[in-house]
């Protein structure tokens, strides 16, 4: 596919939809530190269907989402992304089995009848810290139907731990609240807090 860059950031795939497409992303990384991305999928009156897949009903199934960081000197380490939500999952077609090793499945969303903007979260088990000048390289592949390629899309990237992520943004342990919101805290939340 082709891409072209939306004024909102987002990314329209354009060209012959690709029996198993693979979109390669790549940007640099703010930060000192990676722990995953958010996929922002939207509908488009140029997208069949008016949907958010380029299969002809605009549908899309998301087989894996693998990220690497590449550093200096060409080093890349690969990121395992272990943790999944997304907003809504078609039945049968869940957000977990993204990365589960089954080319046969993976995430879909009901393209021809549900036509809303949807998010899906990919985390690592823990932060990965990233040298100065890094870059992030994201993989979307689609191998388990043929062209069920996403539509427009929008990719961000955090460093927040991720047990403190969420689709509604980072969010604060409940541990670390508790510990601040004590007005004299015990040994245990000021170790916490530490």
């Amino acid at each position: 596919a082709t891409f072209e860059r939306q004024e909102d950031g987002s990314w329209l795939p354009g060209g012959p939809n690709a029996l198993h497409d693979t979109y390669v992303i790549r940007a640099p990384l703010v930060g000192d530190g990676f722990s995953g991305v958010l996929l922002e999928c939207m509908p488009d009156a140029r997208i069949p269907n008016k949907s958010l897949g380029r299969y002809r009903n605009g549908n899309f199934v998301l087989t894996r989402v693998l990220a690497e960081i590449l550093g200096p000197g060409d080093r890349r380490t690969p990121v395992k992304l272990v943790r999944q939500e997304a907003e809504y999952s078609q039945k049968g077609w869940h957000v977990n089995q993204v990365n589960d090793g089954n080319n046969k499945k993976g995430w879909a969303v009901d393209g021809p009848t549900r036509r809303k903007p949807i998010k899906a979260m990919f985390l690592a088990a823990v932060p990965v810290k990233v040298g100065e000048g890094s870059q992030l390289e994201v993989r979307l592949v689609h191998e388990t139907l043929s062209q069920h390629n996403i539509g427009r899309f929008r990719l961000s990237a955090t460093g927040a731990p991720p047990d403190s992520v969420g689709l509604g943004g980072v969010t604060i342990p409940a541990a670390v609240q508790a510990a601040a919101d004590a007005e004299e805290p015990d040994a245990k939340q000021m170790q916490v807090l530490a």
